[in-house]
């Protein structure tokens, strides 16, 4: 996705620095989207936001508040006379109460019997903010009206989790990954655990396992993982290397 275009575009009207919280939060939700940790989504969905509230009180007001400022339930009578859109005075203020309210209760310990929320409330979360960045683009966007369609055309298609882990058993899910990829968005989605030799083995896709253990020497041998007895990890250099890999699917 063209975020530095959607970045350049959003300056224009909003602060540059609540835009780069703005964009690193939503980045990292539709990251932890594809590697299915549906956690770590619904915790960032908290400081997405505390950050959207404010971009809505800078549009609002031309001033920039703290996060220990924000109240979500008063953000829609706070924003009754803006001269904003309706979606952005009523809508996105009652999606954020929303997505603060699960992410705040819904987080917890649940029973061994119980089906754990965390799945589709992560969904339903991922949802929303797709929408509200989709509906800030539509009405902020500076960039020509078909590179803004194309943007949020990409933000609104359904990605599917790179990754799946079921019985134990981690399933790679793209098709279309090289063994180097499929071995570091592996590594990337247990970071900072070793993970065991075995189990790489078993999750990547290979014609045969000579490949496997190849690809995995000259990952050594480019500092990108470090391997040992316990198992495989990235190193800094292989995590921005991984990055760059999602980078590509978010």
């Amino acid at each position: 996705m063209p975020f530095k275009d959607l970045k350049a575009s959003f300056v224009t009207h909003i602060s540059p620095p609540l835009v780069d919280d703005f964009l690193k939060d939503f980045v990292d939700i539709r990251r932890h989207h594809i590697n299915s940790d549906y956690r770590s989504l619904l915790s960032k969905s908290g400081t997405f936001s505390e950050t959207v509230a404010q971009i809505l009180i800078y549009l609002s007001e031309n001033t920039i508040i703290s996060t220990k400022e924000i109240r979500l339930n008063a953000l829609e009578k706070r924003l009754v006379n803006a001269d904003l859109d309706t979606s952005m005075k009523t809508i996105m203020p009652r999606m954020l109460i929303t997505i603060y309210k699960i992410r705040s209760s819904r987080g917890g310990a649940h029973r061994s019997d119980d089906i754990a929320p965390n799945y589709i409330d992560a969904n339903y979360i991922y949802t929303c903010c797709n929408w509200i960045v989709c509906e800030l683009i539509r009405l902020y966007h500076d960039s020509d009206v078909d590179k803004a369609v194309k943007i949020i055309e990409h933000i609104s298609k359904i990605n599917l989790p790179l990754l799946e882990e079921i019985d134990g058993d981690i399933l790679i899910l793209e098709e279309n990954l090289k063994i180097r990829e499929q071995i570091l968005i592996l590594l990337f989605s247990m970071h900072p655990q070793r993970v065991p030799l075995d189990k790489i083995k078993n999750a990547v896709k290979a014609k045969n396992q000579k490949s496997i253990n190849n690809e995995e020497t000259r990952m050594v041998q480019s500092k990108l993982i470090h391997k040992n007895r316990e198992g495989v990890i990235l190193t800094s250099k292989g995590l921005k290397e991984a990055e760059g890999i999602y980078a590509t699917f978010v």
